[in-house]
């Protein structure tokens, strides 16, 4: 399942032995989401999940978070998994920003501000180079990412996991396998959003779109 219900290091089941709650959705409705955009930024949502997609003819943004109900102190759980199935590169335009995740972070149509609270991955292009996929974390003032070395490829379907230690760590998997440790810049408080996908053409007319298929966080009560 996207949700790695039941799982510690993704590697493998263990026996839950701590009360847990998951917040999850498989996308197939807006009701419980806040969208913004700017100019031909769109959302497509339906059985499949939700296409969160840029204009190719102008700039533009679109960003889809999940409301949280007010304020919440999230990322002061002791443990925390954010967890998704999705398509990243449904479409792959020339230059883009994306980010999904944990949290939430700034959007323009020129770019993604990174400051924000959360965890999760990063995605970026420019025309004069191919994607970068990163792991990504900031405790609303600094940010800490690692380009995790590997390639995402347009039409394809993957999963992504980043599992929160307190304040000690945040891990990043591909799949199964980890591909980065960070120490530094842990988010800690409250936030409104706990789960966002967001995508900017970075001012070219260019279309990127990302599909969310299934997507999670689970939080550990102890």
């Amino acid at each position: 399942m996207a949700t790695y219900e039941g799982t510690h290091d993704f590697t493998g089941a263990t026996v839950v032995t701590v009360p847990q709650v998951i917040v999850s959705t498989c996308y197939e409705t807006q009701g419980r989401f806040v969208e913004a955009q700017a100019a031909g930024g769109t959302t497509i949502w339906n059985t499949s999940g939700a296409l969160v997609d840029t204009s190719a003819t102008v700039s533009s943004y679109k960003s889809v978070s999940m409301s949280g109900g007010g304020s919440f102190a999230y990322f002061d759980q002791a443990v925390s998994t954010f967890a998704c199935v999705c398509e990243p590169l449904t479409v792959e335009g020339s230059d883009f920003d994306m980010f999904f995740g944990h949290g939430e972070v700034s959007i323009s149509a020129s770019a993604i501000t990174w400051t924000g609270r959360h965890y999760g991955f990063k995605i970026t292009e420019a025309s004069s180079g191919g994607e970068t996929l990163y792991g990504t974390n900031a405790d609303a003032s600094s940010q800490t990412e690692t380009d995790l070395s590997t390639a995402v490829a347009a039409s394809v379907t993957y999963m992504f996991g980043a599992r929160k230690n307190g304040t000690t760590d945040i891990k990043f998997y591909f799949g199964p396998t980890l591909k980065a440790t960070h120490t530094t810049n842990i988010p800690a408080g409250s936030e409104n959003r706990p789960i966002q996908c967001a995508v900017t053409n970075k001012d070219v007319a260019s279309r990127t779109a990302c599909r969310m298929n299934f997507a999670s966080v689970t939080y550990d009560l102890v």
